[in-house]
């Protein structure tokens, strides 16, 4: 009921004191939590900043490890249920890369050792003879090099993931926001989550400013550059879907500005569009390394009993 009060008489009060306690709540009251919670994530997420995750390649089986920072020993001691699970994170995210098809990952002396079962690498590139390179080979060096960079970022990611999980069940502030805490490749963007509120505060309070349109095109635009930049969130089809919305933003402030209607309903259509055809591939590499990391933690028991356990490496697609 409350878009139908007029703006003058004695509901002007009442309207002036609902604007100013939500803007209040939404720009400063929020946005503080945000930052509390921020700050106990990067404390609970501190003990994945001590290592990293080593991927070798010997023939067409991968053998990952997870090594401390500051020295050269492992960082999963043997009976260590946490350092495993992070371990096995860290692997899936290598497997989703690098792997193809049935896969065989067995847990040995502290090191996870996948082996393809058909003998199938989607990432396996040939070699460059001495004497003669050639362009599709130096085109698979540079995809090789591309998986290995991306493998690395997402066991990173994964490890993260790992950790928090670990922390939700003696941290309460980070069960309660568990969704919204997932939903980011790492740790460190959730600060996207602050600016989106202050830009939401921002557009509300420059659209009927005398530079409206310039400054609203203007943290759109911005706002869209980083989001398509960054990668912010763990799913790509997410990043793809925000960019666009704030590029339909920037369309939709053009078209209010010259009273272009059609222009208005075309910047509102279009997210529903792409959300359409980001359907047809539903899946991604992120979501398939949570899959394997999922099932690799069921098997827990059975890999730390020294037996294999057999994931499936394949996307899902309707096209």
């Amino acid at each position: 009921w409350l878009p139908h009060l007029p703006c003058h008489g004695p509901s002007l009060g009442y309207l002036d004191t609902t604007g100013y306690a939500s803007s209040f709540i939404y720009g400063i009251v929020v946005p503080c939590g945000l930052a509390y919670l921020y700050a106990r994530q990067q404390e609970a997420l501190l003990p994945g900043k001590r290592m990293f995750a080593l991927a070798a390649e010997d023939q067409e089986t991968w053998k990952i490890q997870l090594m401390q920072l500051s020295g050269s020993e492992s960082a999963v001691p043997k009976g260590d249920v946490s350092a495993t699970n992070c371990l096995l994170a860290a692997s899936s995210a290598h497997i989703a890369v690098q792997m193809k098809g049935l896969v065989t990952v067995a847990l040995k002396d502290g090191l996870v050792v996948a082996t393809p079962i058909t003998g199938l690498d989607s990432t396996e590139a040939p070699h460059p003879s001495a004497t003669a390179v050639s362009t599709e080979a130096i085109l698979s060096i540079l995809d090789q090099e591309k998986s290995t960079v991306r493998g690395r970022d997402l066991a990173e990611a994964m490890v993260e993931r790992c950790l928090f999980e670990e922390a939700e069940s003696s941290e309460r502030a980070l069960a309660g926001s568990k969704k919204v805490l997932l939903k980011y490749s790492r740790g460190r963007f959730l600060f996207m989550e602050i600016i989106q509120k202050l830009v939401a505060m921002a557009l509300v309070s420059v659209v009927q400013s005398e530079d409206g349109l310039q400054l609203s095109l203007a943290i759109t635009l911005l706002m869209a550059a980083a989001s398509g930049m960054v990668q912010i969130f763990l799913q790509p089809q997410v990043n793809m879907l925000q960019c666009c919305c704030f590029l339909c933003l920037a369309l939709a402030a053009v078209s209010f500005s010259n009273g272009i209607t059609w222009l208005s309903r075309v910047a509102l259509l279009v997210p529903f569009l792409l959300s359409g055809a980001l359907a047809l591939r539903p899946d991604s590499t992120e979501s398939l390394a949570v899959r394997i990391w999922e099932q690799l933690k069921r098997e827990m028991p059975k890999l730390e009993d020294g037996k294999s356990v057999e994931v499936l490496v394949e996307t899902v697609t309707f096209i």
